[in-house]
């Protein structure tokens, strides 16, 4: 601990974010110097996150897959499921920009579900039983 009380210094603390930030698992929007710092996860930010501090990642993941499939929006997903919208929200653009849905995101509303690839279903349930996830590792 610092001397100050804070485990490590607003030059360490600026240091790390832009390293995160050079690796693209944050973006960065701060001008240094100021002691704010303000900054955006990305989706490959978030999956590094996910994949190791969130329980079963991996299984929530096929089944929000799975299920996004018979479900035309991200609130109705999430409540079906039981899981956080967040979460819920990372794997459904994860998909969009692996080329397995489109998102029509309204203002103030959930993202509505469509243009789902056949594919997703297939990847979704057997294959992923014995292969890696298709959806986890995505390089934004």
């Amino acid at each position: 601990m610092k001397e100050d009380g804070l485990l490590f210094s607003a030059e360490e603390l600026e240091d790390a974010l832009e390293n995160l930030d050079r690796d693209e698992y944050i973006r960065l929007f701060s001008a240094f110097g100021t002691g704010h710092f303000h900054f955006h996860i990305t989706l490959k930010g978030f999956e590094a996150y996910a994949q190791e501090c969130i329980p079963d990642f991996r299984e929530k993941v096929q089944r929000i897959g799975c299920a996004a499939y018979a479900t035309r929006n991200s609130r109705d997903l999430a409540n079906e499921l039981g899981e956080p919208q967040l979460l819920v929200d990372h794997v459904l653009e994860t998909l969009e920009h692996l080329g397995y849905l489109r998102l029509a995101r309204l203002k103030d509303g959930p993202a509505v579900i469509y243009d789902i690839s056949p594919e997703l279903l297939t990847r979704s349930t057997g294959f992923a039983r014995t292969h890696p996830s298709p959806f986890i590792g995505i390089v934004s």
